[in-house]
């Protein structure tokens, strides 16, 4: 094989490659630079490949195992298009099937040739006679060609290890942030206060004293007329109205249902929505924020039971693939999600509501351009950003299921990577932190030093869950996870308003960088590059 056919047949894998390396570089530098550092560095290994690919594919040696290595490595890209039913990553596979069909050809060519297997051994005697023979025609320029291409070899791999250990050493001291009293008291303020049976005056003076809005929650059910739950609780909004005290209502289906909105149900979204605020004017009540809390639903039905004794890396690789086809499915009815939402929003603020929702911990999938996170998760959140008055992220260092809690680490970028896309004046960076009483908020200094925290990273409105953990007490408990949920001890009524009027009071919050953040955000943002290029098929 002459070197402008081996060039040939290396194209796509080149072509697919820098694609990929690219899309991830920019996005994960935009996300942090010590994490597109890292990002960068693996760039420069496969750079280094095709230097290395540049100085030796002259010889048939080396053509034969870099023919052997890459069928081996297609396997890769024939397994995610299997995974995928062949629904996505067709181009890929086809430049696969190319390259493996130019490598067989090549492996058999220097088998049949004289001498057959004992002509490989003649190959690797015949690359080292060209630099022992000082006499060959064109070898003081073979020697410059080769100590130049080891020059830049050595650049690049000599560099790359420092670019990947980028996220573990870079940037690494601790930052400390002053937060006055001034920003403690400007920001927005929501407490969840789901028992709201024990909404009263006192509760009342509490929230007003601190200024915060009372959020809770109620089922389809309650809106119905006639229903004692649905009026007590249209009582406790009168009581919040008439003390002028923001209120926030989360309307979800029935538990039996599985209460949280979501895609695979978005037909029954605008009927919910209608049964909320006609609950609201049947009983003359204000309620300034209405929230959705969108869950992934029965959009994810496709299993991978066909997968699931798949050895690994097999496994996952194919996973990848069935996950490509979940995306590709959900694009089918996304843009009519949207539009249902959007329909929504505008219909929510001239009812005078606020349209809110919270998501989860997926706002990374917004740095290279698409939704394709979002798809898999079933979360319409980011895409709808224009429906929305606000997006309060999830940042759940610990709540009813226990286990190791989140560092804290976990808060700040999140908060942060908020603040990157909500960047104009006037937009607003929510957080929902949670879940106070449980690990690992036990205490008020534990609970204030995540608010300011969150502060420091750009939040300016943020939602404490839940209240009514912190007035009764938790326990300690072992959930059907095996996790041990370990919960503090009862607060009281008094308790609630020590800790709202501690997040009301400035002070300093540190932020630690953590090498294990940072290269969990390096592999979100690889896997969700990894979806591009199974597109446009």
């Amino acid at each position: 094989m002459k070197t402008i056919h081996f060039v040939i047949w290396a194209s796509p894998l080149a072509t697919f490659l820098g694609f990929f390396l690219t899309r991830w570089i920019v996005a994960a530098w935009s996300i942090e630079p010590a994490v597109g550092a890292g990002a960068l560095g693996y760039g420069f290994l496969v750079a280094g490949f095709f230097v290395l690919l540049g100085l030796l594919v002259k010889h048939s040696l080396f053509q034969l195992i870099f023919s052997i290595a890459f069928i081996v490595v297609s396997l890769a890209p024939i397994t995610l298009y299997i995974g995928c039913y062949a629904q996505a990553y067709t181009l890929a596979f086809m430049g696969t099937v190319f390259m493996d069909a130019v490598a067989v050809y090549n492996i058999v060519d220097c088998a049949r040739k004289k001498g057959g297997a004992r002509n490989w051994v003649l190959m690797r005697k015949a690359f080292w006679a060209v630099f022992k023979n000082k006499e060959a025609r064109g070898m003081k320029a073979a020697r410059k060609r080769l100590l130049a291409g080891l020059i830049v070899l050595t650049g690049l791999y000599g560099s790359m290890g420092f670019l990947i250990a980028a996220p573990f050493y870079a940037d690494k001291a601790p930052r400390i942030f002053t937060i006055t009293d001034a920003q403690s008291e400007d920001y927005e303020l929501f407490v969840y206060f789901p028992d709201y049976a024990a909404i009263n005056d006192t509760i009342c003076d509490i929230f007003d004293e601190v200024n915060a809005t009372l959020s809770f929650p109620l089922t389809e059910d309650r809106f119905a007329v006639g229903d004692a739950g649905g009026d007590l609780a249209a009582n406790r909004t009168a009581l919040l109205n008439a003390r002028g005290i923001k209120v926030e209502v989360w309307p979800l289906f029935e538990w039996d249902e599985g209460s949280y909105p979501s895609i695979s149900e978005i037909d029954r979204w605008p009927v919910l929505y209608e049964k909320f605020h006609n609950w609201t004017v049947r009983n003359a009540i204000t309620v300034d924020y209405m929230m959705w809390d969108i869950e992934s639903g029965g959009e994810l039905g496709m299993g991978n039971g066909d997968i699931e004794d798949w050895i690994q890396p097999f496994k996952v690789i194919a996973e990848h693939g069935r996950n490509s086809l979940r995306i590709k499915q959900l694009d089918e009815v996304w843009g009519e999600s949207l539009a249902t939402i959007r329909a929504l929003g505008e219909r929510c603020r001239a009812d005078g509501h606020l349209m809110g929702t919270t998501t989860h911990t997926i706002i990374e999938d917004l740095f290279d351009g698409d939704a394709d996170g979002q798809k898999l998760s079933g979360l319409p959140v980011w895409d709808a950003a224009d429906a929305f008055d606000f997006i309060s992220m999830m940042v759940y260092r610990g709540c009813e299921w226990g286990g190791e809690p989140a560092t804290a680490d976990y808060v700040y970028d999140y908060t942060r990577m908020n603040a990157l896309v909500n960047n104009q004046p006037g937009d607003t960076v929510a957080v929902c932190l949670g879940c106070i009483n449980y690990t690992p908020y036990p205490n008020v200094t534990s609970v204030v030093s995540d608010v300011h925290l969150a502060l420091a990273a750009g939040a300016n409105m943020i939602r404490l869950f839940q209240a009514n953990s912190w007035i009764n007490g938790v326990g300690t408990w072992q959930n059907p996870n095996g996790n041990w949920v370990y919960g503090g001890p009862a607060h009281g009524v008094s308790g609630l308003r020590d800790l709202l009027l501690a997040c009301r009071v400035g002070g300093t919050a540190t932020y630690q960088p953590t090498a294990g953040r940072r290269q969990a955000l390096l592999s979100s943002v690889a896997y969700d590059v990894l979806f591009d290029l199974g597109k446009p098929f």
